[in-house]
């Protein structure tokens, strides 16, 4: 593929939908992400890949604080992760897909400052990897992406673009390549 300025980055490329359509959920409901997922399988049919990205953004301290605000947190990274693969898994086509999980360098660098968030998305990274684990050999790619850096903060490796990019590339993988996490920092 060429672009105006010489060979173009992106591996292959894609017709834009004919449909696309929204479906908000509460990821903190499981039955309500259930049900909203089975809406979206059954009106757009069985997905290739599923990409969870959700977090809940705030400074908070590793003591102290209101529960349901950490409870509502870890439901965010945690237990919506589990509960979106769940319902995703038995729908991929062909019983072949991604289950892509969006964490950040929290995980890695924990901040006292976001205790909740670090926590966590050292979980949603810890889920993904048992679960790439669990998965090994049926033809599903489970890998979090890692992205420890600010999203549209004017590094190139940031750019929202380049990691959509990096997003494809791992649904694309040859199978030989597939590795529980993606460390962009």
């Amino acid at each position: 593929m060429q672009g105006r300025s010489g060979p173009s980055r992106h591996l292959c490329s894609y017709p834009a939908p004919q449909d696309v359509r929204g479906y908000p959920a509460d990821v903190t409901d499981p039955d309500g992400l259930r049900a909203t997922l089975r809406t979206a399988i059954t009106e757009l049919g069985a997905p290739d890949v599923l990409v969870y990205n959700a977090a809940v953004v705030r400074k908070d301290a590793p003591i102290g604080g209101d529960d349901k605000d950490w409870a509502d947190v870890l439901a965010v990274n945690v237990l919506g992760a589990r509960v979106a693969a769940d319902a995703v898994l038995p729908a991929l086509r062909d019983g072949r897909g991604s289950l892509l999980f969006s964490g950040g360098g929290l995980a890695h660098s924990p901040s006292a400052e976001f205790a909740s968030l670090s926590i966590g998305k050292a979980g949603i990274r810890t889920y993904a990897q048992v679960l790439h684990e669990k998965l090994a050999g049926t033809g599903v790619h489970v890998t979090s992406v890692t992205i420890a850096g600010a999203i549209g903060g004017g590094e190139e490796r940031f750019d929202p673009a380049v990691l959509a990019q990096a997003y494809l590339d791992l649904h694309n993988q040859p199978q030989t390549q597939w590795q529980h996490e993606l460390l962009r920092d």
